[in-house]
């Protein structure tokens, strides 16, 4: 009897340590309501698949370019491209995907297919019929998703490093999966990865990374932000897209696909595989860099990319 209850002494120990280490590492304190929206500014679509945060600028008139950015990363993801495209003259989009940056967090399964609704949707709210998608690692693979759903809207498509066939960082799957401990683990080690990660993509391009900490601490500060990521690594989001990678291939939209090779997150293995599977792309190869080569060679991206959008049939 004294074993078992000594035991139990333990279990409850640990357990109320869990609970205390969950709740101290809580970092969301901000409701996502209207008064906060307001406070912080921005526009904001009211779509049935969720509030969304987007800017939009560039020339009324001009070719329309949208932005996707990545997992874990918000409407900033491009910053370095965006203006320069707007004073070019393109109409140019960017926006919050559904459970990063300022848009909603709705408790719902993370699909593939939300994703690409809330895509759809959003273009619909601004008439913007016919578009260049532009799309950097999860945002690629929504934006192949979309492409192959509605070829007849999208003019071209730029994918930067891809998600091809889910990623080869196994971690955050067996984070979120893991029952009733996951989210302790995304507190103690996902969550801070995920932050680190984000902000060494400028840190290594020799951009300030000071703002673009302070932009994703947001972020991580509104309720929901933790579940929606979890919810990501839970459904089809992050998984494999080669079947639709092939289907814009057949369909015969112009592409361009730019990656780098010290890429450690989707692998050059996939990138090959691309190759053999999609013989219509044209692949591009920006020497030095990972994960995020429209940053780490930001001018090298930013050639390619007016290239791209210059030879474009209209």
């Amino acid at each position: 009897m004294r074993k078992r209850r000594i035991a139990a002494i333990i279990v409850v120990a640990l357990v109320a340590g869990a609970v205390g280490t969950w709740l101290a590492l809580d970092r969301e304190t901000v409701e996502l309501t209207e008064d906060y929206r307001r406070l912080v500014g921005g526009t904001y679509a009211p779509l049935p698949a969720g509030n969304t945060h987007y800017i939009l600028g560039g020339s009324p008139d001009g070719e329309a370019v949208v932005f996707l950015h990545g997992a874990s990363i918000a409407i900033w993801d491009f910053d370095l491209q965006a203006p320069l495209l707007a004073r070019a003259g393109y109409r140019v989009l960017r926006y919050d995907a559904l459970g990063r940056g300022l848009s909603e967090r709705p408790d719902v399964p993370f699909t593939r297919a939300l994703f690409v609704r809330q895509l759809r949707e959003l273009l619909d709210h601004l008439k913007m019929h016919r578009v260049v998608l532009v799309g950097h690692s999860l945002g690629g693979a929504v934006a192949a998703a979309f492409a192959a759903a509605y070829p007849q809207r999208v003019r071209g498509v730029v994918f930067v490093a891809p998600v091809m066939n889910a990623v080869e960082t196994k971690g955050p799957f067996i984070t979120c999966r893991t029952p009733v401990a996951g989210s302790l683990l995304f507190r103690l080690f996902m969550g801070p990865t995920l932050a680190a990660r984000a902000n060494e993509q400028w840190r290594s391009a020799g951009v300030d990374p000071v703002p673009y900490e302070r932009l994703f601490d947001r972020q991580a500060s509104i309720k929901g932000f933790e579940r929606s990521m979890c919810r990501m690594f839970q459904s089809d989001l992050v998984g494999d897209y080669r079947p639709l990678y092939g289907t814009v291939d057949r369909a015969g939209i112009p592409v361009s696909f730019v990656y780098g090779p010290l890429d450690r997150t989707i692998g050059l293995q996939n990138v090959q595989d691309m190759k053999t599977r999609c013989p219509s792309f044209s692949f591009h190869r920006l020497d030095g860099t990972g994960h995020s080569p429209h940053v780490q060679d930001a001018d090298g991206f930013n050639d390619l990319l007016m290239s791209f959008l210059r030879a474009l049939p209209p």
